[in-house]
């Protein structure tokens, strides 16, 4: 009874070790991708433009904390839009219907992840008073990312484009790793 009991541990193990191993080798593929390289060096160069701007209206120009975050968004916003349309996502050309429905979920998009960044800055800054910096600079990260799923999956999602529905897909893909 002992021994069947360590083989099906060490057999777990090895399960848990083997999805690990394709969780690790699936990560290393996202990050291989062009799009996402890309996406990590636009999102780079946002974050230098918003903590740039938000430098200037806070520090040099004495605008209030979060009166200087929300120009700083537009700032970067803006740039972030041509520089992800033009270098990350490259969608199809839609007419100018098409453009102004894609610019109206970017720009919702990117409203919804600057109220995360707004609320935090006036918890930590405001509220807390944590270096204004430092929370700017944490905050991009998170909202890069936040950006990253809401660009991918909602802006820029060209379904003719690629293919099929990122759900479908995705589901094929899981399925796929399951069955290795």
């Amino acid at each position: 009874m002992r021994y069947s009991q360590e083989m099906n541990v060490k057999i777990e193990v090895k399960n848990r070790r083997q999805l690990l191993y394709n969780k690790m080798r699936r990560f290393g593929e996202i990050l291989s991708q062009k799009e996402t390289i890309a996406y990590i060096i636009v999102g780079t160069l946002t974050t230098g433009v918003n903590l740039t701007a938000y430098y200037w209206f806070y520090n040099i120009s004495g605008i209030s904390n979060l009166v200087s975050n929300a120009f700083a968004w537009i700032v970067a916003m803006l740039f972030a839009y041509y520089a992800n349309a033009k270098y990350v996502f490259k969608p199809t050309k839609k007419g100018l219907v098409g453009e102004l429905l894609q610019m109206s979920k970017f720009f919702t998009a990117r409203f919804l992840s600057f109220l995360v960044e707004e609320a935090a800055m006036f918890v930590f800054v405001d509220i807390l008073c944590v270096n204004s910096m430092l929370i700017k600079a944490i905050m991009n990260v998170v909202v890069v990312i936040i950006n990253y799923f809401f660009s991918k999956w909602l802006v820029f999602n060209d379904s003719k484009k690629r293919g099929m529905s990122w759900k479908l897909k995705r589901n094929i893909e899981s399925s796929n790793y399951q069955s290795n």
